[in-house]
């Protein structure tokens, strides 16, 4: 039979309060702030008084027979004895096999809200050592997709509210008072439903759900939306854009010139991110090793294995010279602004500017022809633009271009 009761806690003894004796039991007894007369036991050592809890506690034997305690936040005793009735109840039918303790898993995750299971979701993809990036933009897509489609439960984790939200993605809502907001591209709308449908399999692998959910929600063809089509900067631009970047130094990039231009040297030879670029250090490079080599620790890598890329002899003695001015274990990129290809776009300004100054001595069909050409614009004629991971394509098509085969490219 289940025991219902008050737990008790000790709390100070109140101001003013004297301590009695009646019918055996050391009790305090004191005026409260309406000046009605209180009692209450005392404890053990004297030293405070024994409350007792505003609502009942449970305690129940399990179906493993374990003796169980749980508090009811109920003020009723009839319903407190009544819930733990139906705790006993429950304990029994599953110890005859009566009722599926997973139903009973997926009943209870049903009852939490949405946004608890997300952030357990979360928590995962951090322990499991995804970038900080990876997992802000997987929490940042699934809050906005609960709230376009309302979803507040898992019951409501279905394909069509999923759907629904990306079109208001796709198709926002006139705004009167604020600014219009921009359709959203089809790749942006994938990536908002990778990371929910990613939502929906950790949950049915946690056991969470029976099924995953949106299983059969499938990705748009981004190839008939691309917003953002890079293009392969030729050598004289990257070359010019060197040359300018070197002698070019402004608080906002960061790092001083020398230091991006280097930046742009190395991920063009080696094809590295920004953020792998970033945590390069003086032990990441091996220029004596036959061929020269960096490397990036699995750690850092976007794909999570430790990747290590051959330099070009001609960039080896530049390094050199250039990494004498660090101590072992200084990241040497550490100051690259957080935003490259805004510091891209500048540098290549600049580049464009200081061309287009050197050619001022040119007849004026020459000059025309200058200003109407793509050379280091950001973005050309076809709207083809040249942000930094555009130094990474130039890598690829180096290398396809070497005549690697396709395993080694």
């Amino acid at each position: 039979m289940a025991t219902v009761f008050q737990r008790t806690k000790k709390k100070p003894l109140p101001r003013g309060a004297q301590v009695v004796e009646r019918k055996g039991k050391r009790l305090a007894e004191w005026l409260d702030a309406r000046g009605k007369r209180r009692t209450a036991r005392l404890s053990k050592d004297g030293s405070g008084i024994l409350a007792k809890a505003s609502t009942y506690t449970v305690r129940f034997v399990d179906e493993q027979g374990l003796t169980r305690e749980v508090g009811t936040r109920c003020r009723d005793y009839a319903a407190a004895e009544q819930l733990g009735r139906e705790l006993e109840k429950r304990a029994m039918q599953r110890r005859e096999g009566l009722l599926d303790p997973a139903q009973e898993r997926f009943a209870k995750a049903a009852r939490l809200p949405i946004a608890e299971h997300a952030a357990a979701h979360i928590e995962h993809l951090r322990a499991a050592g995804n970038t900080v990036k990876h997992v802000r933009t997987v929490e940042r897509h699934l809050l906005a997709i609960f709230a376009a489609a309302g979803i507040e439960r898992l019951p409501e984790l279905k394909s069509a509210a999923v759907l629904s939200a990306i079109s208001a993605l796709r198709n926002p809502a006139p705004v009167e008072s604020k600014k219009q907001k921009q359709p959203a591209s089809l790749s942006t709308c994938n990536s908002h439903l990778r990371s929910v449908k990613g939502f929906s399999r950790w949950l049915w692998k946690q056991r969470l759900t029976s099924e995953d959910a949106l299983l059969d929600l499938g990705l748009f063809n981004a190839a008939t939306d691309r917003r953002h089509i890079r293009r392969e900067m030729s050598a004289d631009e990257v070359q010019l854009l060197l040359a300018v970047t070197e002698q070019r130094t402004l608080p906002e990039h960061g790092a001083p010139g020398p230091t991006r231009a280097m930046c742009y040297r190395l991920a063009a030879a080696t094809g590295f991110r920004a953020s792998e670029l970033r945590s390069l250090t003086l032990d990441s490079f091996d220029l004596d090793r036959e061929p020269p080599t960096c490397t990036v620790e699995a750690g850092y890598s976007k794909r999570r294995k430790r990747d290590v890329q051959p330099l070009p002899d001609a960039l080896v003695e530049p390094l050199r010279a250039w990494l004498a001015g660090f101590d072992p274990g200084e990241r040497v990129f550490a100051g690259i602004a957080g935003d490259t290809a805004r510091m891209l776009r500048s540098d290549l300004a600049a580049a464009r500017a200081a061309w287009l100054a050197a050619a001022e001595k040119e007849p004026e069909a020459v000059k025309e022809q200058m200003q109407a050409s793509d050379f280091l614009l950001y973005a050309d004629r076809q709207g083809h633009v040249a942000d930094f991971h555009s130094l990474r394509v130039l890598f690829i098509s180096r290398v396809v271009a070497s005549g690697a085969s396709v395993k080694e490219a």
